[in-house]
């Protein structure tokens, strides 16, 4: 019984958010009636500016250059893109993106931090290279390779069984 009030609920719901083709298409048509509209009035703004700037030109002219207007601000209003990164459009892969680094730099003193003889106004500092502050970064950089690896858990198809 539980089953047959879920499809029921199911039924419902699609009939619910279904659309009938007529007033799919009508919706449509009124889309397109009002995009057609805007780019009436812009056409007609950009060639009342455009004869304007420019009194002498020829009808045929007037057309031209609208036409030309009209279709590079519609491509500038197409073109906005939310990803700023123009790198994913190239065709060299960017693997930094995808794989993980493969070495790990690790900073270390080779000195010991102790009393320093050199300098005089510094009680205690690194004797590599004289920093003061116990808990700096290292003055040497180590690599630290990556971690192996591991092909356990992979295990090859058998052709024969025993």
């Amino acid at each position: 019984m539980k089953a047959i009030e879920i499809n029921r609920n199911k039924n419902q719901m699609t009939l619910r958010t279904y659309n009938n083709p007529v007033l799919l298409q009508n919706h449509f048509s009124e889309t397109l009636r009002n995009v057609k509209q805007e780019e009436k009035d812009l056409r007609k703004k950009i060639m009342e500016q455009y004869k304007h700037e420019n009194p002498g030109s020829s009808q045929e002219k007037v057309d031209a250059a609208v036409f030309r207007l009209t279709y590079e601000m519609k491509l500038k209003a197409n073109q906005k893109s939310t990803d700023n990164d123009r790198s994913i459009y190239t065709f060299k892969p960017n693997l930094g993106r995808t794989l993980p680094p493969a070495s790990n730099k690790a900073y270390y003193h080779s000195g010991k931090y102790e009393a320093c003889k050199v300098l005089d106004e510094v009680k205690e500092a690194w004797s590599c290279c004289l920093n003061p502050v116990k808990e700096s970064q290292g003055c040497n950089l180590r690599n630290l390779a990556a971690e192996p690896v591991s092909y356990t858990h992979l295990t090859l198809p058998t052709i024969y069984s025993v």
